[in-house]
């Protein structure tokens, strides 16, 4: 029974900390929703989507699989990248949410992640968090977004692109998928294998003992 309970509540961790990554929205002065790490520059000033398709989509897919050869383990996709378009002249993109089912140093993530993203101008890192988990946080001053990951019993992360300038077709905007990630395996496959094993288990504990007397 602990078993199928450790799952649970790795489960429903997971999902928390996903919705976190993806949705953080605050309300402004202004009363309007803005994305949490907005950038100072105007839009029309900030890198077009297009280049963030081409830096730093490539670069989270990079970081996050040198995160799973470090942590000796595979890497799993929770939701798939999803772009958003407003009248093909403004886009946001978020990437697909990853999962490494397994923690990770963090002093060691943070050095990974310098090293991939700092280079492309994420340079304010941010680390809160509590006594279960410590969230990172590479953030684009200028054009807005960042990458987020939390570590704690296992690891999640995402970016998000802010919303950015550019020229992308309607078919660009609805089929839009990364090529890292095409071939990843859904998050389900290490839970349901989790499940399976747990079940297993408390099976096994159910099973009748043998008393180790003969019949004669």
């Amino acid at each position: 029974m602990s078993n199928i309970r450790s799952l649970t509540t790795l489960t429903l961790s997971l999902l928390l900390t996903t919705a976190f990554l993806s949705s953080c929205t605050l309300l402004s002065n202004s009363g309007q929703y803005e994305s949490f790490g907005d950038g100072d520059l105007p839009l029309e000033q900030r890198q077009p989507i297009e280049e963030y398709i081409d830096t730093v989509v490539p670069a989270y897919g990079a970081f996050m699989n040198e995160l799973a050869n470090e942590a000796g383990t595979d890497l799993y996709i929770s939701d798939h990248t999803n772009m958003h378009c407003y009248d093909l002249t403004e886009f946001s993109l978020y990437t697909a949410n990853t999962f490494i089912p397994k923690a990770l140093p963090v002093e060691r993530v943070r050095q990974i992640g310098d090293k991939h993203f700092i280079p492309l101008g994420l340079d304010h890192v941010t680390s809160p968090g509590d006594e279960e988990s410590t969230d990172i946080y590479w953030h684009d001053p200028e054009n807005g977004g960042w990458v987020a990951i939390s570590i704690g019993v296992y690891t999640a992360a995402d970016a998000v692109s802010g919303v950015r300038p550019g020229s992308l077709t309607q078919d660009q905007c609805v089929n839009f998928t990364s090529k890292w990630e095409k071939h990843l395996p859904m998050d389900t496959v290490f839970f349901d294998s989790l499940q399976s094993n747990a079940q297993s288990g408390q099976q096994s504990d159910q099973a009748p003992q043998s008393t180790g007397q003969s019949g004669n």
